[in-house]
């Protein structure tokens, strides 16, 4: 019996909440007609969010967003969080591809660059450069003549590579050795026997010209 009532008394309380809900969605469109309210907002704001492979923010004050959604155009700081904000964004582009570059020294968009904008924050995957582990060059004698083989390149005193019988080497370091910009030069040691020890700066991804003098 009392289980009884108390359904009852429940599915009264069901139709009576639904009944409300009816109510304040009629009269929330209602408002919105006669603009006393607006339901959907009339802009957006875009808010991209910078991180590496792992998921963790990246480049905080260091690099830019660009861009552009339509004919509008897109530049800011990549801030706290890795996050960058843009406001004011009207409805109307809501469904357009938005096209993202990034402007950092050593990093490059890692993947999809191209975005469709729905109003929801977008993540953009980077990673730092490859070429910044790129190592390369030639060997020569003095007046540059002949190509010297098997010479002995050390890169910063912990990675030794061989040059080819023409002379070249090229190599790429293990990322935990990469420096972090392209203005960052490797210190690198150049010996054979029957020649002079010779130390040079290499930057990466930089074609590196030696030129070995004789005992």
């Amino acid at each position: 019996m009392v289980a009884t009532v108390l359904c009852s008394v429940m599915g009264k309380i069901w139709k009576i909440i639904g009944r409300v809900a009816a109510v304040l969605t009629i009269l929330g469109f209602i408002l919105e007609l006669f603009g006393i309210i607006n339901l959907v907002p009339d802009t957006y704001q875009l808010s991209v969010y910078v991180k590496d492979d792992e998921n963790n923010p990246v480049l905080v004050g260091q690099g830019r967003i660009n861009g552009h959604l339509g004919n509008r155009p897109l530049n800011g700081t990549i801030s706290d969080g890795g996050r960058v904000n843009f406001a004011e964004i009207v409805q109307s582009r809501k469904g357009d591809i938005i096209e993202l570059g990034l402007e950092a020294e050593g990093w490059i968009i890692k993947g999809n660059k191209e975005f469709e904008f729905t109003g929801e924050p977008i993540v953009l995957l980077v990673e730092k450069n490859p070429n910044l582990g790129v190592i390369k060059g030639n060997v020569r004698n003095m007046d540059g003549s002949r190509f010297i083989p098997n010479v002995n390149i050390t890169i910063n005193s912990d990675t030794t590579i061989v040059s080819k019988p023409d002379g070249t080497f090229w190599t790429q370091l293990p990322k935990k050795f990469w420096v972090k910009s392209f203005k960052e030069p490797y210190n690198i040691t150049i010996h054979k026997k029957g020649y002079k020890i010779k130390n040079e700066l290499s930057y990466p991804n930089t074609e590196t010209f030696v030129r070995l003098k004789e005992n």
